[in-house]
């Protein structure tokens, strides 16, 4: 199932050009897709939205964000909690 994360989970820790993002940044892209599908798989069918927490990258300290995951037209959409 296709995976998109919304600009308001991610912009501000991640570059908005692609050509300027690391492996880091692919890395961090790559795991919130994995985890929102994972999340997606495990929720009780008759449940429309589901939330997960993610770590993100923080230059002071550990930083963490809930993150939803729901499903439009086909695709599942990650969006801020």
């Amino acid at each position: 199932m296709l995976v998109h994360i919304r600009l308001s989970c991610i912009g501000d820790v991640l570059p908005t050009k692609l050509n300027e993002w690391t492996s880091e940044h692919q890395a961090l892209q790559q795991e919130i897709s994995h985890r929102a599908l994972e999340a997606w798989q495990n929720r009780d069918k008759d449940i429309k939205s589901v939330r997960f927490m993610q770590q993100m990258p923080s230059r002071q300290g550990l930083n963490f964000r809930f993150l939803s995951v729901s499903e439009q037209n086909g695709k599942l959409i990650v969006s801020r909690a």
